[in-house]
Order: C-alpha cells, then structure tokens, then sequence
C-alpha cells in the first residue's frame, strides 16, 4: 500500500515550559497575531488557526518543510510584535491525514475559547471564522482553500463555532450603529479606528457610506473618532459592497452580544 502524504498539519504553539504563560493577553495582542497569522499563512496554505491563552493553534494545508518555515517565522514575529521575553517550545507537529481528522481539527481549533472556558474572543477575532463567514475580509484567501478541502463544511457548520450565529441571519438594526467604530477595529484587527493604514482606510470608508444612511455626518464622524470633513471626502469614494456587509455582520454580533448583557 503506497505511503501518502498527509493532507495538512495541525500545529501547537506554546512558550517554553520553564516560563508558561499567556501568549496574547489582551485583544489588542490577540488582534496582531490574527494579523501576522494571515500575513504569513499565504505560504503555507493556512485553512485555520486559533488563538487561546498559553498556546495558538494552525491548520496548514502544507508540506512539513513548509509548515516548519511557517511556524519560525510566526514565532519570530510574535516574540517581536509581542514583545515576548521568553522563547517557544519546539512546536508540535501533528500530521492530518484523514478527512473525518481534517473536520474534526478544524472545530477543534475554532472552539479554542469555548474548550478552556476563557471566555475572552466572544466574536472569534483570534480566528479566520469572521473571514471564512465573510465577517472579515483580512483572511479573506483562506476561503477558496478551504472550500476545496472541506467541501462538506458548509455555512451552517461554520456558524455553530460562533456564540451569535443567529445574530447573522438578520440585518444589523440602526441602533446597532453607536458600535460602527469598534466594528470598523474588528474588521481591520486593529485599535486605531483613525489609523491610516489601507485596509482601516477602506473599513472606515464602508462605515462612512454605511453610517450615513442612517445618521448626520457629525454623528458618523463622532463614531469613528475623525472630523466631519474626513466623513464628507470618503463619503466620495466608491462603494465596496464586501466591506460594508461584513461591517454589518459585525455590528449584528455585537449588537446581539449587548442585548444579552454580555458585553458592555
């Protein structure tokens, strides 16, 4: 019987056991390892990853010398971005070689909150779940990739992996919009909503053209932390219909998380 090569690999990061503890301690944290998790992932096929507390999570669709790669230069970047004062553990490489193993691994390391009880990420932001459900649109390449491995994961199965499932079935009400600003911070994985960054640039342009549809300008410029001015100029930029829908999926969510008393 011939000797296959696996499918993917399941990555465990974690810090050296002599100096355990948490990775990312604070959204902001958790928000630029998302950032660095997809600006590397490209290269080694990432179809998901999850960000927990003492440890992260990867599923690389990859060879092993490519996931090896993936993960130094991961774990040079979070000891800098991070500034992390101790080194990682050597990594654990698990190999995937079955489909019933590939689906499994994938819940397993959406449900990375839920499974340590952490209750930090409500909204899988140390996650590509609000890109693979079109929440946001940084990750946005894992899609395709994913889709060809996981035929039979479909929206639905995604969904059960997301406190506020229901929350995106429905449009985001009006009254959901007092959260453009921190919507606009989630979709960009950022805390700056007035950063000058492209892609901040873009999401604060979607909230703009969303905003306004439903409040003055003063009150669309007093949510995003900028000058009427700024709301007039990129009201004058095109329109960008992926941006705005899933600026609206995220005010759904934490709209619905605030009408439950979960988040302030």
């Amino acid at each position: 019987m011939p000797v296959l090569a696996p499918i993917g690999w399941h990555v465990t990061l974690r810090l050296d056991r002599d100096f355990d503890r948490v990775i990312a301690t604070t959204m902001s944290q958790i928000r630029n390892a998302c950032r660095l998790f997809l600006r590397l992932g490209r290269r080694a096929d990432l179809l998901a990853f999850g960000i927990a507390d003492t440890h992260m999570h990867a599923l690389l669709a990859c060879d092993r010398s490519r996931a090896g790669r993936f993960v130094h230069d991961v774990e040079v970047g979070l000891r800098h971005r991070l500034e992390l004062p101790v080194p990682f553990a050597r990594a654990r490489f698990t190999p995937v070689e079955r489909q019933g193993h590939l689906r499994n691994t994938i819940g397993y390391v959406f449900g990375q909150d839920d499974h340590h009880a952490l209750h930090r990420d409500p909204f899988r932001e140390g996650t590509n779940l609000c890109d693979l459900l079109g929440a946001r649109t940084f990750g946005r390449w894992t899609v395709q990739r994913f889709k060809e491995l996981l035929p039979r994961v479909g929206r639905g199965d995604l969904l059960e992996h997301l406190p506020w499932a229901s929350a995106l079935i429905i449009p985001a009400p009006p009254d959901s919009l007092d959260l453009l600003g921190e919507a606009v911070e989630a979709l960009s994985l950022v805390d700056d909503r007035r950063s000058k960054q492209p892609e901040v640039v873009a999401a604060r342009t979607a909230a703009v053209h969303l905003g306004l549809r439903h409040r003055p300008a003063g009150r669309v410029a007093a949510l995003l932390g900028v000058g009427t001015s700024t709301v007039h100029r990129l009201r004058k930029r095109p329109e960008d219909p992926r941006l705005e829908r899933a600026l609206q999926l995220q005010l759904s969510m934490r709209h619905a998380a605030r009408m439950e008393g979960e988040v302030d």
